[in-house]
């Protein structure tokens, strides 16, 4: 029986001519070998397919959408479609670095209670690899300004049996934190070094709508309900609870009043009706919320870190 691959890299791509000779190479280059390629072409109307089509690699599979599903419906067809073990998204204009892929699998495979790992720059507070338990993580996320959860799609790698089960959701703009999310919600997360992948931004990406009005109200809508979950699941108190919904209704008030000194009727119009947020004090944020970061006490001097004579990396003589 032919073994599976235990990774399986994710490569949606769509018009990305300009990029994807590099994308796929710089895959194929990798030091770590045991994976498959998995690329989705969303119907691209550019060359980009027949530059697909010129690679022979027997771990390349590729595929081309009969018509054009959008990043999320692709990303979930990847996922359906892997193999591995492990799921990392490689898209086409994205590059991995040599030494990348060996890294991400060394790390979640030492930690294997971990449901994806997490690339983080330097922090003066943290010596990597961190495994965060979803309490600390998602406080975290909710009360630091230094989260860990938004960061592109290729600082992550994710066990493919947790991906199955939270799905990108098809119709979210950001559908990626939104999964990440609900994923930190019932399973530890690995923090790594960060600098063994390269995430291109060039104009025209999906990335451009996050700054739309839209966005901005189903974040303040998934927020709502996230904190909600973080709440039953007991990691967050009742009164921490009503505090964020304080600040989110704060928040959404100085949209609304930036809004109105811009003259954004219609995104102004969009804001009142979609979140049905009530108009309350004209208080500034209250600084509170930031007081209760999980990892205040730590810092350069007083380092969150591991005992390195535990490590999973050293070879048990």
């Amino acid at each position: 029986m032919k073994s599976l691959p235990l990774v399986t890299v994710s490569m949606v791509t769509y018009n990305s001519e300009k990029y994807i000779q590099m994308a796929i190479e710089s895959v194929l280059a990798s030091s770590y070998t045991n994976f498959e390629l998995i690329i989705s072409d969303d119907c691209s109307t550019d060359n980009t397919w027949n530059i697909i089509q010129e690679y022979n690699d027997k771990r390349i599979i590729a595929t081309r959408n009969g018509s054009n599903l959008k990043e999320y419906c692709n990303r979930n067809k990847c996922v359906d479609l892997a193999k591995g073990k492990y799921i990392i998204f490689v898209d086409g204009d994205d590059i991995l670095k040599p030494l990348g892929l060996e890294f991400y699998v060394k790390s979640l495979e030492a930690f294997p209670d971990c449901g994806m790992s997490a690339m983080a720059y330097p922090y003066e507070k943290f010596l990597f690899p961190l495994k965060l338990t979803p309490r600390e993580v998602v406080r975290n996320e909710i009360f630091s300004t230094n989260t860990f959860l938004s960061m592109h799609m290729l600082g992550n790698l994710f066990r493919t049996d947790v991906l199955k089960k939270n799905k990108f959701p098809t119709d979210k703009i950001a559908g990626d934190s939104y999964t990440r999310w609900h994923i930190a919600l019932d399973h530890p997360v690995l923090l790594i070094d960060g600098g063994f992948a390269f995430a291109r931004n060039p104009p025209g990406q999906a990335s451009e709508k996050l700054t739309t009005i839209e966005c901005f109200i189903q974040n303040q809508s998934f927020k709502k309900d996230f904190f909600a979950k973080a709440y039953h699941k007991k990691l967050i108190s009742k009164e921490e609870l009503e505090l964020l919904i304080k600040q989110y209704e704060v928040c959404n008030y100085y949209k609304a009043l930036s809004l109105i000194k811009r003259r954004h009727w219609k995104d102004l119009s969009l804001l009142i009706g979609n979140l049905k947020w009530r108009i309350g004090s004209r208080k500034k944020i209250n600084t509170e919320i930031l007081s209760r970061d999980p990892f205040k006490e730590y810092s350069s001097a007083r380092l969150l870190d591991r005992d390195f004579f535990k490590s999973p990396y050293i070879n048990k003589q």
